[in-house]
Formats: C-alpha cells, structure tokens, sequence
C-alpha cells in the first residue's frame, strides 16, 4: 500500500500544517499499514461534491456542510470507517439513491483537524469498492445499506503489458505537466498491482467527475487501464500541442526582440554615417499624416505596416522610394471627406 501513496508526508504538511508532523504524521502511516477491514452492511455515508475518492489512494477533502461535519465527529470517535460516493449534480442536497451515484468507496479517516472557519480537514484512505443498495436514513447524515464490490482481476500477458503501457504514458505526462511531482513518475513503475496503478493515474490526472466515475464503475481492472491509456493519450496531445504553441510564441518574441535590437544598431550606424536626421524626419511626418488622415481601420493597419518595412530599408533602395510615394499617395486621399455638391450621374 505504501509504494502507491505518493509523498504522503508533504501532503499531509502541506493539508494540515507544519506543526502537525511527529506523532500524528506516525499515526497516520500505522493506519495506513492496518489490515483492511470486511466491508459491513451499513455505513455511515458522506457524499462528495466533484471528488471521487478511490481504493488504494490517500485523499484529502474539506468539510463544509452541518451534516457532514457530525458525520465525521461520530465516526472520528468510533472505528472511523465510512463510505463516500459523489453527488450527481452538486447543487442538489442528496436525500435519496437518485441524488447519488450507487457504487462508492469504503474508507478510513486517518486524521481530522478543525479549522478556525468551522471546516473539517480530513485525509481519509480509500479501502475497497461499494455498492449502495438502500438509503436506512437522512437524518442527521446519512446511513446506507451497502455491499462489498471488489474489482475484478485477472493476471494475464495481457494485464502486465497494459500495466506497462500505461506507466509509460503516465510517466510522459508527467514531464510534460508543470508543478507535478517527479516522484509521481517513480511511484508507478514501483507499483505491482493493477488495480492501484489504475487508481493512482486515475486519481493524479484531469478527468471530468463522470469520467472519473465511470472509472470506479468498470468491474475489470483491465478494461480500467484501457480507458485510462485513451485519456493519457489525448491528454499528453494536448499537453504536447501547447508546449509547441509556447514554444511559437516564445520565438515570436524573440524574434520581435532581435528585430527591436537591430533596429536600434541600424539606426546608430545611420546616424553615424549622416543618414539619420532626414530618414527619421520622414518617417516621423508620414506616421503623423497617416494618423491625421481619418483611413478606414484596414487601410490604416496597412499603412502603418508599409511604414514599418520602409523604416527599416536603406534610403537609397528602390523599393524605400515606392513605398514612400504610396504613402504620400495614401495620406493625401480625401479620407472621410464629403462635398455638399450635388452629382447627377444621368
């Protein structure tokens, strides 16, 4: 269980705080080692907005709601084994089996702590899959009749090539995504089990809450590592697409910053060659023209771009002498200029 539990004791810092390492932090590892407990019939239920918490996986979660905040004190002082499932739609208070999705995860609080606004810090530890048969009651929180529902595993070439395939991508992903942990990448070629390398890549990449669902559902862990590798893959596309995209844009400005240097060398050497004085003089009084002439915005944009080559050609080249004269020709046409004389055009 521990190979899969990626840097719980920074998680765990950086959940509750500096101060709460030592002997809590040693609590918590000695609850994570516990043997997995037989899933009873009932349990106490907290549902999740937006957060799927899995088996085999460390997860830590706020607690907000009045009900929610007395599920947890109970079952802090009891065997602190609950089940979570998520809500369908997280605007709707859940009151009954529709409200919820039916298969959830049976897990253990390792640690709780108050905090000053009145939330709950919780880092709870997914144990083993569930099904939710039976709302027994609401009221103060919710208690479920509920059934064990463990994956379904088969040991098989198959399985082991998947498992493979799927560290690999994940691994790619990793590199490619900034401010993911490095050890993330080292914690999936550690893992053996199938079933927790699906649910940590599951848990560490971006997924939509029915996607992350749907995950949980699937009965045949090597069926969940098929899905998994068609979201990896799509994500490190994109990934991969927007490291090329900055990378465009990163040789733009550079591009534009070399321009702005030699621009600025060109214009000292033809200072020091007495070019200086008239070239810029020009430039200045066809830029004040072009903004004085009142142009529609696409004959201005492309004023200003011929102004821009002409800027930056030598005097005596024959193309700075055409685009002078098609600026000159620009800026004197009667831009926005009407007569009050009448045209018969018959």
């Amino acid at each position: 269980m521990k190979e899969g539990i990626v840097k719980l004791q920074e998680l765990f810092a950086k959940f509750f705080g500096k101060t709460a390492k030592g002997a809590k932090m040693e609590e918590t590892e000695q609850a994570m080692n516990e043997k997995i407990p037989p899933v009873p019939g009932e349990l106490p239920l907290l549902t999740l907005k937006d957060t799927v918490v899995y088996p085999l996986t460390v997860y830590p979660l706020v607690i907000g709601k009045e009900r929610s905040i007395k599920l947890i004190n109970e079952v802090t002082v009891g065997d602190k084994i609950l089940g979570l499932t998520s809500q369908k739609r997280p605007d709707v208070e859940a009151n009954s089996l529709e409200d919820v999705y039916l298969v959830g995860t049976m897990a253990r609080i390792l640690q709780m702590m108050k905090v000053p606004d009145g939330t709950l810090r919780v880092l709870v530890q997914g144990l083993e899959r569930i099904s939710i048969a039976e709302f027994k009651q609401t009221d103060p929180y919710i208690r479920a009749r509920v059934e064990a529902f463990p994956d379904k595993t088969d040991k098989t070439v198959e399985l082991e090539a998947l498992m493979r395939g799927l560290s690999e991508v994940f691994q790619k992903m990793v590199s490619l995504t900034p401010n993911m942990p490095e050890e993330l990448s080292a914690a999936v070629i550690n893992i053996e089990d199938p079933r927790q390398l699906a649910y940590l890549v599951a848990t560490n990449m971006r997924l939509e809450l029915p996607q992350r669902q749907e995950i949980l559902e699937i009965d045949k862990v090597d069926e969940k590592l098929k899905k998994l590798m068609g979201y990896l893959n799509r994500e490190v596309e994109v990934l991969e697409l927007g490291r090329k995209i900055q990378g465009q844009a990163r040789d733009q400005m550079q591009k534009a910053e070399r321009e702005y240097l030699l621009r600025q060398q060109l214009s000292a050497i033809r200072k020091e060659l007495g070019e200086e004085t008239d070239e810029g003089s020009e430039i200045k009084i066809l830029r004040e023209k072009i903004e004085q002439a009142k142009m529609t915005p696409e004959a201005e944009k492309e004023s200003k771009r011929e102004l821009s080559r002409m800027e930056k050609l030598n005097a005596a080249s024959p193309e700075h002498s055409v685009i002078r004269t098609y600026l000159e020709w620009m800026t004197n046409l009667p831009w926005n200029k009407t007569t009050a004389t009448a045209i018969d055009i018959e």
